[in-house]
């Protein structure tokens, strides 16, 4: 199992230590203060690189990381079994509702990426998103929904940014298959 921490997180604490607890195999790339300093291209490279490390399974990414994690699949080869993608930062979204506006870096790269289907997904991704999570962005999501089936895009009711825990814990328990 390998884990990719939204910014700011350390994969030994929090959410990374819980799923640390419900695995035999675990692995993880914080992106932390010192992974953020630096460029963009030199964090792809880490993550492909403990992808590769980590084989074949399942890979988990939160946030930011997510993101990261998108940016690393672009026409790359790997043997992930499944990607869960958890209150993903999917690229550039805008809420008109929410006055709520969010550009990550190099997002027409993912967006061209996207368009021309080159992220490099396995059958088994899912995407979990709040309604009530500012970076949900309908019109984004049904993108992705588009690539991996709408079957496997959640869109929970209610739930922030910041999942709830019993949430959390039972989304990584049925992916995880516990």
């Amino acid at each position: 199992m390998l884990y990719i921490t939204g910014r700011g997180g350390d994969h030994t604490k929090r959410l990374g230590g819980y799923i640390s607890t419900l695995v035999p195999s675990y692995s993880g790339v914080s992106v932390s203060v010192p992974f953020l300093r630096q460029n963009v291209d030199e964090q792809i490279a880490e993550i492909r690189r403990a992808i590769t490390d980590h084989g074949s399974g399942t890979l988990i990414a939160n946030s930011y990381g997510a993101y990261l994690t998108l940016m690393s699949l672009i026409d790359f080869e790997h043997e992930l079994e499944q990607l869960v993608l958890l209150s993903p930062v999917l690229g550039k979204a805008m809420t008109k509702d929410r006055m709520y506006y969010s550009r990550p870096p190099a997002t027409v790269r993912v967006s061209n990426a996207v368009k021309e289907r080159r992220i490099n997904l396995p059958e088994r991704t899912a995407i979990f998103v709040g309604t009530e999570d500012e970076l949900y962005d309908p019109p984004l999501l049904a993108t992705y929904a588009e690539i991996i089936g709408e079957n496997n895009v959640y869109v929970l009711e209610g739930q922030r940014h910041n999942l709830e825990k019993d949430v959390m814990q039972d989304i990584l328990k049925a992916r995880l298959g516990i």
